[in-house]
């Protein structure tokens, strides 16, 4: 795989990152043949990544790699449509949730793990990420979002329809770049979040609460 005629954009190599890499040459690694199975760990030792690309893989199982906080470089990483196969038959997808670690890619812009059968919380860590411009997370089935405040001057879309949320933290309606709010589909018991007194979205042109059971006091 090292001969590839680019090595810093691996187009289809036919293999996955064990051990047939450059570490040092590669940043880009998309459009691979189809996978099966787990993430492998290392790739992780790629560490010069920039952009990681898994959308449509939906031969995908198993967890996201704990040590993806290694990858300090990466500013786009794609998880796009892996539990849906031909004709729309559930196929494979992540096993569990957003590990803790990502935290680390404080490079990251791009995050697009949707329909990917992500579970659980989305971890205080990526409202920490400090370059992170757009967050899609959409059909999953996460249950949260972040209580602490987001760190990025330049986050400018949400995109989490079709999860489990129930509520949406104050933190969110204080996010002064947002442009895109998208929460239609979840569980939403009501949106306090945009009754409160630090309310401050003078950029948002979208917000999206639609196809949910919102009580009307």
């Amino acid at each position: 795989c090292n001969n590839h005629p680019d090595p810093n954009t691996i187009d289809n190599p036919g293999c996955m990152p064990n051990g047939c890499y450059s570490i040092e040459l590669t940043t880009w690694l998309k459009d691979m043949q189809p996978q099966s199975g787990p993430i492998p760990e290392n790739i992780t030792k790629l560490i010069n990544l920039t952009k990681l690309d898994f959308s449509g893989q939906t031969g995908i199982t198993g967890p996201i790699p704990s040590d993806i906080g290694n990858l300090t470089n990466l500013t786009d990483f794609y998880l796009y449509a892996l539990v849906m196969g031909e004709d729309g038959e559930h196929a494979g997808g992540i096993a569990g949730g957003i590990p803790t670690s990502i935290g680390n890619l404080t490079n990251l812009e791009t995050m697009d793990f949707r329909n990917a059968g992500l579970t659980g919380q989305v971890p205080s860590e990526v409202a920490s990420l400090p370059k992170i411009r757009r967050v899609k997370l959409g059909n999953n089935e996460l249950t949260s979002l972040p209580e602490n405040s987001w760190n990025s001057p330049d986050l400018y879309q949400i995109d989490m329809p079709y999860n489990l949320l129930t509520s949406i933290p104050n933190e969110i309606a204080k996010i002064s770049s947002l442009e895109w709010l998208a929460l239609g589909g979840n569980n939403l018991r009501d949106l306090n979040f945009l009754s409160h007194d630090e309310v401050n979205l003078p950029n948002l042109y979208l917000l999206n609460v639609s196809n949910q059971e919102i009580p009307i006091d």
